[in-house]
């Protein structure tokens, strides 16, 4: 299951999604399609921050923070 993070990039607070798999953490940021992984939470949440930054410094005039970021939990009912 996940969690999420805020991480600051660049001024701005972000939201990752962090989780553990089977032998590392992974963090994602999906709004630029952008995971990470790392031995700790914090290491998978600084390589994500990284990543993040070296992809907007890459496409700095192509890609924008969206305006706003919302996650709502949703439930779904799977029936076999």
């Amino acid at each position: 299951m996940s969690k999420s993070k805020l991480v600051y990039v660049k001024g701005r607070q972000i939201l990752v999604f962090v989780f553990k798999s089977d032998k590392y953490y992974v963090a994602e940021y999906p709004f630029l399609d952008i995971a990470t992984q790392g031995r700790t939470e914090e290491e998978a949440l600084n390589n994500v921050k990284e990543a993040v930054e070296i992809h907007l410094r890459l496409k700095s005039d192509e890609i924008k923070f969206p305006k706003s970021e919302h996650v709502a939990s949703i439930e779904i009912n799977l029936k076999a």
